[in-house]
């Protein structure tokens, strides 16, 4: 899944950024399965934690980045890009 859904209306795109979100997550976690153990579930969840962070992350740079490209030099005066995800993060989380 790509991030082409991100743009000036990503306020009303909450669903699809949490299926970004929990497809990126399921992928990390097939993929840290292979790295990991059963037994070594600390481990797993710490991989996972610390790769949901960069995903965040990216999707929060890519927000950024397309805000600067859309407005030019001048400066961004809209609602903070972090909010939606900060708001996705806090209320929904990512275990639906």
């Amino acid at each position: 899944m790509t991030t082409n859904f991100i743009d000036k209306n990503i306020g009303s795109k909450k669903s699809q950024l949490l299926d970004y979100y929990r497809n990126r997550a399921t992928e990390l976690i097939a993929e840290i399965k292979q790295t990991y153990g059963d037994s070594e579930y600390k481990s797993r969840a710490a991989a996972v934690n610390l790769g949901l962070i960069e995903v965040k992350d990216n999707l929060i740079k890519t927000i950024e980045q397309k805000a600067k490209k859309k407005l030019g030099t001048r400066r961004y005066t809209g609602r903070c890009p972090h909010d939606h995800l900060y708001e996705l993060y806090r209320h929904d989380g990512i275990q639906k």
